[in-house]
């Protein structure tokens, strides 16, 4: 039997064993008083489109490295957005990202599968000999494709 270390996660508790995908760490809730630092830390202006964010304007606070790339959730990592630039941001920018880091560590780990393998390919069930008969991979009996001739 192999022995695998489990981690219990600090910030919300999680259990996982080492070496699987850790999960996102938790978002803190930022209080009023950090919301109002935070806006003037950006000057009232929004970190994707450079305008204003005018008082009682809707904005988000947007992680310049989401969390789920493994950015941090600290105040070097956070930034005001207005709330439509930050939705179209994360939809168009962050999401493809996260998506692809996703398939290529599936990858790496060896979990990825291909729907469609290669005719004649490893993964197929039949293959091509060199002198160009075709056989079931498994038993390495010929296909045959059509009737008989008689």
């Amino acid at each position: 039997m192999i022995y695998l270390p489990v981690i219990v996660h600090a910030l919300n508790g999680t259990v996982h064993q080492r070496g699987a995908a850790s999960p996102a760490p938790k978002r803190k809730r930022l209080s009023t008083t950090e919301r109002v630092q935070l806006l003037e830390r950006e000057n009232s202006r929004c970190h994707l489109c450079k305008g204003e964010i005018q008082p009682g304007q809707a904005w988000d606070v947007s992680h310049e490295i989401p969390l789920e790339l493994h950015g941090t959730d600290d105040n070097g990592n956070r930034r005001a957005a207005h709330r439509k630039c930050h939705r179209i941001h994360t939809a168009t920018v962050d999401q493809p990202k996260i998506a692809k880091a996703k398939r290529n560590y599936a990858k790496h780990r060896g979990a990825h599968v291909t729907r469609l393998p290669m005719r004649g390919g490893r993964h197929d069930a039949l293959k091509r000999r060199m002198d160009g008969t075709v056989v079931v991979r498994a038993t390495g009996r010929p296909l045959f494709l059509g009737r008989l001739k008689s």
